[in-house]
């Protein structure tokens, strides 16, 4: 079971440490964010600050260049505060071939699709 999202940002950063080490106490462990949700990295950066390694982190680009997406990438992880991240997401609706093939190497191996 996941936690996360843009609601994150409605909330004082006390309050999201109080909701989110709630949260890890009752056994939830994988916590999503996006550069999108406002400040939500911010405060989940710093309310699992301590159980970090214990968690899975991830959060969502929608960048489409591999020069884009490793900016976003080195946001996050100064905005979470940690030094590295789980899974990287990518918002939006692309064909797989052709966004490998812009991403190059940078392309791992899933990708998460938005449908709006």
């Amino acid at each position: 079971m996941g936690f996360g999202g843009a609601w994150i940002s409605q909330i004082s950063v006390d309050e999201a440490k109080k909701v989110f080490r709630r949260a890890f106490e009752l056994g939830i462990n994988y916590f999503d964010t996006a550069k999108m949700d406002g400040d939500s990295e911010e405060k989940i950066g710093a309310a699992l600050k301590d159980v970090r390694d214990e968690c899975i982190l991830t959060t969502k680009t929608a960048s489409r260049t591999k020069t884009e997406s490793l900016a976003d990438f080195k946001s996050s992880l100064h905005r979470l505060k940690t030094n590295r991240l789980d899974l990287i997401q990518l918002h939006g609706k692309d064909d797989v071939k052709t966004l490998g093939k812009k991403m190059g190497h940078a392309c791992i191996n899933g990708f998460s699709f938005l449908f709006l």
